[in-house]
């Protein structure tokens, strides 16, 4: 894949990994937030975005994301692309100041006036989850209420509120979105780092009571939405509120945390150069010190397992200097915490209706083996109204290259448009 064409993918939130900078300040948060939406190119073509990090703005365009870029403030309303090059626009705006619109120029082509489409409301709001306080936006749709309303629950590392295309494809279908900055990120408090998938569960509950207590939200009608590790925290928190009417779970996998990991490891091991019995060694190892984690043995019984193969061949081509120590107690007291969870045990709870899609040629999620996993699940559960879509030639980022250029892959946004408007949750 070319380099720009990468970078412009990963800064388009189409990764779970969130390039978020932690424990953002409230301006720099929310600079650019008036730029955040939806404006129509051409019939059919929408471009959607807002503000990113560091100050700077994306757009993207979900059927061509080349048509997208980061851009950076050249002066008061005008913006140039940092990648890819060449792009520009200017904001227009109303006598009152309110963005309508977009004058968008591609390269040297003509200026196209992109009209401000599917307008919302946000209101920026902190709740409690037991010692943490979490600092979200709730996006509403422009009009009378109760709406709709969808909980993004995030993937892993530092992210913060602004999960990119989801917040403006669902309000674009009529429904709210509430999104918040994962605890220790942006004004949040608190640490993901120090607490464990069942703490991020109850903070996305708590989400969900939020909404539920408003009275311009529709009670009956709050899903959750959950991406690649949401995979692990949404269904867990469907389980934990009576307010959570759907659930729809992306790239999220059907085997617990310890053997999705292990899978991950064995894709990092092969661009090491490992295979055979190197490789097995090493997955070998890694099981032992997850199987240790799970049985909540101390810090320091890793010693045990890692010292007698430190200077073995195959240790130190996987490891080099460091190794599963490297993490700290800190890494270890979350393992402790989180390599049992499994996803099918929430599953097998569920009593609402289900959407879950998986990545065919996923290289973090074991998509083979979730697959029949979360079938018996579903079968399993209370609820009869449940789907689980693999996505032909897609990976965990759901990117695919279609007439050359880096697009989308087909059956996700548009089957979770009509899931929900034949459920009744969204508009057609």
């Amino acid at each position: 894949m070319p380099t720009i064409v990468a970078r412009l993918l990963l800064c388009m939130g189409f990764f779970a990994h969130s390039l978020a900078v932690a424990r953002a300040d409230e301006a720099a948060l929310h600079q650019h937030m008036d730029l955040f939406g939806n404006y129509e190119l051409s019939p059919g073509q929408v471009l959607t975005g807002g503000p990113w990090e560091d100050g700077q703005v994306l757009f993207m365009e979900a059927t061509n994301i080349a048509d997208g870029g980061v851009f950076t403030r050249a002066d008061a309303d005008s913006f140039e692309s940092v990648f890819p090059p060449g792009k520009s626009f200017r904001v227009v705006r109303d006598a009152a100041g309110d963005v309508t619109a977009l004058d968008w120029q591609a390269g040297a082509g003509s200026t196209v006036r992109a009209q401000r489409v599917h307008p919302q409301a946000r209101e920026d709001v902190s709740i409690e989850s037991g010692d943490v306080t979490l600092s979200g936006s709730l996006f509403l749709p422009v009009g009378p209420g109760p709406h709709p309303c969808i909980v993004l629950v995030h993937g892993s590392g530092d992210s913060d509120r602004y999960m990119g295309p989801w917040v403006t494809f669902f309000l674009q279908s009529g429904v709210g979105v509430f999104t918040y900055d994962k605890r220790g990120v942006g004004l949040s408090t608190g640490d993901w780092r120090d607490g464990s998938y069942a703490a991020l569960a109850d903070d996305a509950v708590a989400a969900v009571e939020y909404l539920a207590s408003r009275d311009d939200v529709d009670a009956g009608r709050i899903g959750i939405h959950g991406s690649s590790e949401g995979g692990w925290v949404a269904p867990l928190a469907a389980t934990r509120s009576s307010h959570v009417s759907f659930l729809i779970v992306r790239v999220g996998p059907g085997q617990p945390v310890a053997e999705t990991v292990l899978y991950e490891m064995r894709w990092d091991l092969r661009e090491k150069n490992l295979t055979g019995e190197e490789l097995e060694q090493v997955i070998g190892l890694s099981r032992s010190i997850f199987d240790a984690a799970s049985r909540g043995d101390a810090w320091e019984s890793l010693h045990a397992i890692v010292d007698p193969v430190r200077d073995t061949a195959w240790y130190r081509k996987a490891y080099g200097s460091g190794g599963p120590r490297g993490g700290g107690e800190r890494m270890w007291n979350w393992h402790v915490a989180n390599v049992h969870v499994d996803p099918a045990a929430s599953v097998r709870q569920l009593d609402i209706p289900v959407l879950w899609f998986l990545a065919e040629q996923d290289e973090n999620v074991d998509t083979a083996a979730s697959e029949p996993l979360l079938r018996a699940a579903f079968e399993a559960a209370p609820t009869t109204d449940h789907e689980l879509r693999v996505l032909p030639g897609a990976n965990h980022a759901f990117f695919v290259m279609r007439d050359g250029q880096p697009s989308y892959t087909l059956g996700y946004w548009d089957a979770m448009a009509e899931w929900l408007a034949s459920r009744g949750w969204a508009s057609e």
